[in-house]
């Protein structure tokens, strides 16, 4: 299985950091976020990998190069115009022609958890299997909600919602694993109200159709979105946690 791993946004919530590095590339621990991922599906057998870069791009292509020095395969994609995670998967249509794996360079999950992801996956033959992580109501409100239905179907996931449209305290995390039929709906999706196109647009429009959308709960995570994420990974050993 390939993995998809979207490196172009502009990572605005981390600034100063991010003005001079990539959000990919900040240490934690003494290693970028990036290298920690990539060790992680490393160890879940993914060894092809597709960046798609954005800004400060080329640190993460002169630290990674082709992949070698990680004993991975890496292609690169340029994100010109960074205008969404949909716009950003799209990038990767002619590379992905089975299903495969999603993730953003600020979300890291246990091995054992994404193993289970991938697992579950083609055991129920998904369009779409999402990663899903129990969180407290202020922070759904900065990321999605998501409604279950029996046999670990999703029937709905809500982007940003507003306090009284939250569905339930589980968010998707930015870790999925997709067919390649996704594409066709990247493509379909609106503008969503911060003018970018997303990818849980797509996921609603799947689970729309009536396709069958799936999920699987972690227990534990590591979130890179503000400056308080980085000082309280940092404060703690959260990396060895998720070991």
């Amino acid at each position: 299985m390939k993995a998809v791993i979207l490196c172009g946004g502009m990572g605005k919530r981390l600034r100063p950091v991010t003005i001079k590095v990539p959000k990919a590339m900040v240490p934690i621990h003494g290693k970028p976020f990036l290298e920690r991922i990539i060790g992680t599906l490393y160890q879940c057998g993914i060894r092809q990998l597709i960046i798609v870069t954005g800004h400060l791009g080329h640190q993460i292509e002169e630290f990674l190069q082709d992949g070698d020095e990680f004993d991975v395969e890496i292609t690169y994609v340029n994100q010109e115009c960074i205008n969404g995670s949909a716009s950003a998967l799209d990038l990767a249509s002619n590379l992905c022609k089975s299903d495969f794996l999603v993730s953003s360079c600020d979300v890291l999950l246990p091995t054992r958890h994404i193993k289970s992801l991938i697992e579950a996956h083609h055991k129920w033959k998904a369009v779409a299997t999402l990663s899903l992580i129990p969180l407290e109501t202020e922070q759904v409100l900065s990321m999605n909600t998501v409604a279950l239905a029996s046999n670990n179907r999703v029937s709905a996931i809500l982007e940003k919602p507003s306090v009284g449209c939250v569905i339930s305290n589980v968010s998707a995390t930015s870790m999925y694993i997709f067919s390649n039929s996704v594409f066709e709906h990247l493509r379909k999706v609106p503008r969503s109200s911060r003018n970018e196109y997303e990818i849980t647009s797509a996921i609603s429009l799947m689970i729309g159709q009536g396709l069958p959308v799936k999920y699987v709960i972690a227990d534990r995570w590591l979130h890179l979105s503000r400056l308080g994420d980085l000082k309280q990974i940092e404060r703690q050993n959260s990396i060895s946690a998720l070991n």
